[in-house]
């Protein structure tokens, strides 16, 4: 069997082009924005980074991002309010 190569960045435009088609008939059947919202817990300099990634990946497919980032003593229940208010 021989080695096939794949090309990541093909394959990732070719994911990201298909999630925008799906956004844009979710978005005309719905006439609602698509959206996510990530929940960061405390200042982690690699876990910043990664949602900086996560947004800008969300808005090239018109997807809306939201950051809520929170202090590390956050009490459980007030993060779960937060939670449930989404």
């Amino acid at each position: 069997m021989s080695a096939v190569i794949l090309d990541g960045k093909k394959i990732v435009s070719a994911l990201k082009e298909e999630l925008k088609k799906r956004v844009a008939v979710i978005k005309q059947g719905t006439g609602a924005d698509v959206r996510v919202v990530n929940i960061l817990i405390d200042d982690d300099a690699s876990a910043k980074s990664y949602a900086s990634a996560q947004k800008r990946v969300a808005e090239e497919i018109g997807i809306i991002y939201e950051l809520l980032e929170f202090s590390g003593k956050i009490p459980q229940q007030e993060l779960m309010k937060s939670v449930v208010e989404l």
